[in-house]
């Protein structure tokens, strides 16, 4: 309508009728018709800069570089203090990529216009770009100083800031700019992100809303709305959202996955599936879809479909460890599908280092710290302060540390609410509990570093809910891992790791990245003295009559189909036998009973018993006759559950840590005879006990007078070896030298 109008009143000789021509068709897109304007009218008036320059950015337009380049020097030459003119070079510099020339040009604009916020935007970007963090963030706030409305700079800042993961700071970042640009969907979306960082979840959900109006047509927005609902936990409004974007794009593998996990999460374990499995034929290369898949198929025991998504994962793993990448495999993961000491650090290594990179940012000065102090002061960092095997497990140390020489301060998160008698026990037992869950990772590490703690020892790793990104800014001068993942973390901001010589053997010490603190016995605290001071009978009500009962009590996820036809072949071999599992879903029940069938044996056979309190547990753990281990990731708890109330636990010592916990704790209470090294030894001692109950008999005997007075149990021993070792590593930092691995001195 504008451009008809503009038409009628044209005047052929009328430059300025020409000129807004020439502006209504580049804004309508028309270039070739605005091409044609301006150059009727550089012919015309060829000294006028302004219509160079018009037409310059209409061929940039076009993509025609050269003729732009060529019309905006003209330009130029006719008008040489033209800021503008030097910005749109800068421009049509930067689109081809030529950064540097880009530079020089954004830079004689400043010299002739100092207050030109679009040249220093976009010499920030062009910083940015290069990797120049501080010299972008100048640049912008110099974009800012120069016009406090130009929003875009606002909008450049708060996404540094939101990369830093400085969420507070990218907030006002973003609401700076959305003052002055409310409509601007990129900036709400930024601060939406900004928002969920700092668990401000119904904030970030009003700003994406915000974003999906501005843009309903956008799968991204959808996306990013129905993200949010799921971690407010609002699924029917999240699997809406996600719809919503598939429904516009067909491809979007990342909605399709999110509907998995939100359908994993209420137990639709079908339905989560078909959705994961989806996420990945959409694309292939998406790595978290894979680990997700697999995961879901090994808690399963969902054999049958897995064998082509492990060739998958592994090619892209390979493909991007040979790329310097950081593997979308879970480190975890890895340890689960792989036991293989050298690669499980490969990809535990590549994740540590993009960790370090993206975590960086704060260099703490150590100068002085513990000096004066009589108390050397520990930091525990963990997210299982709550009702689960880590916290009893830590309750051992906490219970029995000598308060006159440590300090012990528990740093916990995402357990804000829980009221279990552990959580209880840990904040009064320690010096001091902060629940850390609604600091950034960054604010943790400060906090750390401002309670001077001196050693932080993660107890987590990389397994569900860790923060390894905290120990990454080194907030402490000595930082330790222990418990948690059982492998190294690749990473080298971690000085140690608690280990001992039967889970990490000499030939495998390589593959840590970590100095190893040895303990003289095992590696694991328990505190089984404390929990259950009770004495157990394992023989009580255990009827003569009945079948022997062999029993595997670890996840699901830790079987496998190789070692589960091994345990087939085992109750073919012994009669009426009967393998006792702790309660899994229907699927998991199904799948195992399924492949029993397919073996001809009866799948009443297997059996899966109802959840108890871990006493109760105990009780009936004591009746079972033997307990078969699993192979990459041997049992920990459920392995020192057994053997606590004497039950024989055969196991197959693997290579990497995960498949030497349970050598470890049976070396612990010499009893080596339990421990195989290939699945035929297995197999033939599995059977050999159950056929024979005078030798089995002999080992349980031999558990029940061990587990008394073997270091395996005994844990005031244990945090006294553990106080030694901090106390070994402490005064090794005082000396100025560097860590090393170390035996505990007994």
């Amino acid at each position: 309508m504008a451009l008809s109008l503009i038409k009628e009143g044209i005047d052929e000789n009328n430059s300025q009728c020409i000129y807004l021509e020439g502006l209504a068709h580049l804004r309508l897109g028309n270039f070739n018709q605005a091409a044609d304007c301006l150059k009727k009218l550089t012919l015309q008036f060829p000294e006028n800069a302004d219509y160079h320059r018009v037409l310059g950015n209409v061929y940039k337009q076009m993509g025609k570089y050269k003729d732009a380049e060529s019309e905006l020097i003209e330009g130029l030459g006719y008008s040489p203090q033209c800021a503008d003119i030097y910005y749109d070079l800068g421009t049509l510099n930067q689109i081809q990529g030529k950064f540097g020339l880009a530079l020089k040009h954004y830079q004689s604009a400043i010299l002739y216009n100092p207050r030109h916020p679009s040249s220093l935007n976009n010499m920030g970007l062009i910083w940015q770009i290069s990797k120049d963090k501080e010299k972008a963030i100048e640049a912008f706030e110099s974009a800012i100083e120069a016009d406090p409305s130009f929003a875009i700079s606002y909008y450049n800042l708060g996404i540094i800031r939101l990369g830093e993961r400085n969420f507070n700071q990218a907030i006002k970042c973003f609401e700076k700019g959305i003052k002055y640009k409310p409509n601007h969907v990129s900036m709400r979306i930024g601060l939406g992100n900004a928002y969920i960082g700092i668990q401000k979840i119904e904030k970030a959900i009003n700003n994406f809303q915000i974003a999906v109006i501005l843009d309903k047509n956008s799968d991204k927005n959808w996306f990013n709305l129905g993200y949010a609902q799921q971690l407010n936990e609002d699924f029917k409004n999240a699997i809406f959202s996600f719809k919503k974007a598939i429904n516009i794009n067909g491809n979007n593998s990342e909605a399709t996955l999110n509907i998995g996990l939100i359908y994993k999460r209420l137990g639709r374990t079908t339905d989560a599936l078909y959705h994961l499995e989806k996420a990945v034929q959409l694309d292939s290369n998406n790595g978290i879809a894979l680990n997700h898949l697999i995961i879901h198929l090994l808690w399963q025991c969902q054999w049958d479909k897995i064998e082509d998504y492990h060739r998958m994962i592994n090619q892209l793993t390979d493909a991007q460890i040979a790329d310097r990448k950081k593997p979308t495999e879970d480190v975890f993961l890895n340890l689960i599908r792989h036991d293989n000491p050298e690669l499980n650090h490969t990809v535990a290594r590549a994740w540590s280092q993009y960790i370090q990179r993206e975590n960086n940012s704060l260099k703490f000065d150590f100068n002085g710290i513990g000096n004066g102090q009589r108390k050397i002061r520990v930091g525990l960092l963990s997210a299982n302060f709550r009702n689960h095997p880590g916290a009893d497990l830590i309750l051992g140390v906490l219970e029995n540390y000598d308060r006159s020489q440590f300090e012990i301060f528990c740093y916990g998160w995402g357990n804000e609410d829980d009221k279990s008698p552990q959580k209880q026990r840990i904040v009064d037992l320690c010096d001091s509990f902060a629940d850390i869950s609604m600091l950034n990772d960054r604010s943790a590490a400060e906090r750390i570093q401002h309670e001077k703690i001196q050693i932080l020892i993660d107890l987590n790793g990389f397994i569900k809910d860790a923060r390894v990104a905290i120990s990454a800014y080194r907030p402490a001068p000595l930082q330790i891992r222990f418990l948690g993942l059982v492998g190294t973390t690749g990473a080298d901001f971690f000085d140690y790791m608690i280990a001992d010589d039967i889970v990490v053997p000499e030939q495998t010490r390589p593959y840590f990245s970590e100095k190893l603190i040895l303990m003289p016995h095992s590696y694991l605290v328990n505190n089984y003295r404390s929990d259950n001071p009770v004495e157990i009978d394992p023989c009580s009500d255990k009827s003569q009559k009945e079948p022997f009962a062999f029993g595997c009590f670890n996840s699901a996820y830790k079987l496998d189909p190789t070692l589960f036809n091994v345990w087939l072949n085992i109750l073919d071999t012994v009669p009426e036998s009967v393998l006792w599992f702790m309660p899994e879903s229907a699927r998991v029940q199904i799948n195992l009973r399924k492949l029993a069938k397919k073996r001809g044996l009866d799948p009443k056979r297997i059996i899966f018993l109802e959840k108890l309190p871990k006493a109760d547990h105990l009780k009936r753990l004591s009746k079972t006759d033997l307990v078969l281990d699993t192979r990459n990731i041997n049992g920990v708890a459920s392995t020192t559950d057994a053997l606590w109330v004497g039950v024989p636990v055969v196991t197959l010592a693997g290579n990497h840590f995960g498949a030497r916990t349970s050598a470890s704790f049976l070396s612990t209470m010499n009893i080596p005879e339990l421990i195989v090294s290939d699945l035929a030894q297995y197999e033939s001692l599995a059977v050999n006990l159950a056929l024979n109950p005078q030798k089995l008999s002999l080992i349980r005997n031999k558990i029940i007078k061990m587990r008394l007075i073997s270091p395996l149990f005994d844990t005031k021993r244990y945090v006294n070896y553990f106080e030694n070792a901090l106390r070994m590593v402490w005064e090794r930092y005082l000396s100025g030298s560097a860590p090393k691995t170390m035996h505990v001195v007994q």
